[in-house]
């Protein structure tokens, strides 16, 4: 039996969403900075994400990462994060799973009680600290970087619901960020289809009526995902979340990258302190643990460096191959094609 290509990868989940961690297989990927590189896989390698992510190897929730030689000789590793609808410039919970990887394969040999790893990713450096007891990963925090709120109280049109207020902020990626309560919209998990329906029309629109750049990376220039706001269910959490991710996923951990701009729009308003404990509940009621760690700049903006604590657990270690026979090789996807906008960093 002949394959064209063998890709190995490492299936994780960090409190509850999964991504699959890429070990081996791919190609040399060209670029002097990871967002380089990201959008050259964008361009001329998209059909691995497409095969990884996608039915039939993958569904419409599967998240990948790519572990690269970084660009920055500072890190261990880079990372190129992939989406059923295209790519991040950052994520919060596969910077978790990837950093559990690394550690429980012996990728990166463990030092307990704590393993620190430097990850190269398309936003910047990002520090994890594993903390781990019996060779195991028990919990890993992630230093992610600078965020901050780049627009409060936006008005928006959305067809088929009228004009809504959201806060535009950014925590590796850009948010649209809104009271669910205002929209009538239940954080459940019996309601997830209505929430990633009305998610995606506000998506749209807020893509359309509203230009973003970040301030130092200008190819970072859309937003990428809506996140509902409302009250926890669980004593031990401050607020509970639901991050829609297009064309049509919805987070099922509390979102590290979402938490992180969840944060610096509280900070900005006033409603978190520096140091102060936020803990974040997700749809599935799985839990983040934030904190702001300091006062940055990034541009114009007053930013701040938040922390957020996960665990992360290994699922299967997977052989994929690519029979050249397979009319689905490269795999599909049901539902809406794919918008400009599902890029991490727009069509730039």
């Amino acid at each position: 039996m002949k394959f064209q290509r063998l890709i190995t990868a490492i299936d994780v989940h960090a409190e509850g969403n999964p991504e699959r961690v890429v070990t081996g297989g791919i190609p040399f990927i060209p670029g002097k900075t990871m967002l380089e590189k990201s959008k050259y896989v964008r361009d001329n390698l998209d059909h691995l994400r497409t095969l990884l992510v996608h039915e039939p190897r993958g569904h419409n929730n599967m998240y990948a990462a790519l572990l690269t030689p970084p660009s920055d000789q500072r890190a261990h590793f880079g990372v190129i994060f992939m989406e059923p609808s295209g790519y991040a410039t950052m994520c919060g919970h596969g910077t978790i799973a990837v950093s559990t990887v690394l550690v429980e394969t012996g990728i990166i040999q463990p030092s307990e009680p704590e393993t620190e790893i430097l990850l190269d990713t398309p936003a910047g450096l990002v520090t994890a600290s594993v903390q781990i007891a019996n060779g195991k990963a028990i919990s890993v925090t992630i230093e992610n970087v600078p965020s901050f709120l780049y627009q409060e109280d936006v008005t928006i049109h959305v067809e088929g619901i009228g004009d809504i207020s959201v806060d535009i902020a950014y925590g590796g990626n850009f948010y649209a960020i809104l009271d669910a309560d205002r929209l009538g919209l239940a954080i459940r998990q019996d309601q997830a289809s209505r929430v990633i329906e009305v998610g995606q029309r506000i998506w749209r629109a807020v893509n359309e009526q509203i230009k973003v750049h970040h301030p130092e990376q200008q190819e970072i220039d859309c937003v990428n995902y809506v996140e509902f706001s409302t009250s926890s269910t669980n004593p031990k959490a401050h607020m509970k979340n639901a991050v829609v991710v297009p064309p049509a996923g919805m987070d099922r951990s509390p979102c590290g990258t979402g938490t992180s701009a969840k944060m610096a729009t509280l900070y900005a308003k006033g409603q978190l302190a520096l140091g102060e404990e936020f803990v974040h509940e997700s749809i599935i009621g799985s839990l983040f643990c934030g904190r702001l760690l300091s006062e940055t700049r990034v541009g114009g903006f007053q930013a701040v460096v938040p922390s957020i604590r996960g665990s992360a657990y290994i699922t299967a270690f997977h052989r994929f191959v690519v029979d050249p026979e397979d009319p689905f090789q490269r795999g599909f996807c049901l539902g809406e094609p794919e918008s400009p906008y599902s890029y991490g960093f727009g069509t730039s």
